[in-house]
């Protein structure tokens, strides 16, 4: 994996300025790792591939991770600072002792086996009319059952004590799969429990620098008339002192 730099940063947001969020978290991971498929990165569990999201934001805008949200309680701007090794690394320990993995139950001589969801998973399921109905798409695509004579069965076949179970288990293994972060708000006091979608959140900081890079681009280019490519492939240092020397 890459940083996302250069034409790599602009591809990246080319192509994911028509896609959605979660394709474009795929793009951003294959773009950054032109040696896999696309397939085989929408194939990593959602755990998976959100740690990989992680350090690709790590490697392309640094350690430290700032934002802000709106305190539900006064409106305030409430902004947070994470660190992100204190992100990743104990992301990276739960996965070497406690790897992702497809679970497997026993309940009224059924067996219920549950695969840790994909990103292809949930765009299936986020492709129905309705909450309901795409939760039993996901959980569906997640869970093979056997019945107590050995035969294969569908969700609908199965009694609902093996749905129930099926759908704890499922619940058990993406237990860790959201990222939490506590924010005090500095006029009220209040406490905001913010969910932070790690994809979306990195999208938005590829676009903002792909934007700047492109202002950057254009304004070397009319000074000099050099190629966009040309302006690419110098160093983020080499770019900035010819800026500065153009503007001043």
């Amino acid at each position: 994996m890459h940083a996302l730099v250069g034409e790599q940063l602009l591809a990246a947001w080319d192509r994911g300025s028509r896609e959605s969020d979660l394709a474009r978290a795929l793009t951003l991971l294959t773009v950054s790792s032109p040696e896999r498929t696309r397939e085989s990165v929408a194939a990593l569990s959602l755990a998976e591939r959100d740690l990989e999201l992680w350090r690709l934001r790590q490697m392309t805008f640094g350690e430290w991770l700032r934002a802000t949200l709106p305190c539900r309680e006064c409106s305030a701007q409430m902004e947070f600072t994470l660190d992100l090794s204190s992100v990743i690394e104990p992301l990276e320990r739960l996965r070497l002792s406690a790897p992702v993995a497809p679970s497997e139950r026993q309940v009224n001589g059924w067996r219920v086996n549950v695969e840790p969801a994909t990103t292809r998973d949930l765009e299936a399921a986020l492709r129905m009319p309705d909450q309901s109905s795409s939760k039993q798409t996901l959980l569906e695509r997640c869970t093979s059952l056997v019945d107590p004579v050995g035969a294969a069965a569908r969700w609908s076949e199965a009694p609902d004590a093996v749905r129930d179970c099926a759908t704890e288990v499922f619940e058990e293994i993406h237990e860790g799969a959201e990222f939490t972060c506590a924010a005090a708000c500095p006029q009220c006091g209040a406490v905001e429990m913010a969910d932070l979608d790690i994809g979306r959140f990195l999208w938005f900081e590829v676009r903002n620098a792909a934007q700047r890079l492109l202002r950057e681009v254009h304004e070397l280019a009319y000074a000099y008339g050099w190629s966009e490519s040309a302006i690419l492939a110098m160093s983020f240092h080499r770019r900035q002192n010819y800026l500065a020397m153009v503007r001043t």
